[in-house]
């Protein structure tokens, strides 16, 4: 498996339609993300417009498996959004995922829906805790630093 930032704009595409599957799980949005806003999306980090955002691909055997979507908010801290395209799932290449972003953050937040069962199962499982709970969304956070209860 190899995590890198590296993309290519075939591989912002991909992304993209990958986000869109999921895109219930992931946001609860029902509309899709358009060619041209992620056109202007892939335009804006390789210009290095988007210093905040860090977008990762996940290949395993050159084949595309997922991504892995960085926000930072503060200096060390930021969201974190991933994703594992269905033929890659049950490989363990979500925790791989999750544990890259812990390299590259002290401090990480997952917004989750409750019905997301396999993200809950993934995050708790590496150490992120429940923060927050609202009727449509959990905040988990990890935190190098802290020492929960």
């Amino acid at each position: 498996m190899v995590i890198t930032d590296k993309l290519s704009l075939a591989d912002f595409m991909w992304v993209r339609k990958l986000r869109n599957q999921n895109r219930l799980y992931m946001t609860g949005e029902p509309r899709s993300i358009s060619f041209l806003r992620q056109l202007g999306f892939w335009l804006r980090i390789r210009l290095r417009l988007l210093d905040s955002v860090s977008l990762f691909l996940v290949t395993v055997k050159g084949k595309r498996a997922g991504y892995l979507l960085l926000r930072e908010f503060e200096p060390g801290a930021a969201y974190i959004t991933e994703c594992v395209a269905e033929e890659f799932r049950g490989r363990q290449i979500g925790r791989a995922v999750v544990a890259h972003a812990k390299t590259k953050a002290n401090r990480l937040i997952a917004d989750i829906w409750p019905d997301n069962l396999p993200s809950i199962a993934l995050h708790t499982g590496n150490g992120f805790v429940l923060t927050r709970r609202e009727p449509h969304l959990l905040r988990y956070e990890w935190n190098r630093n802290a020492i929960y209860p």
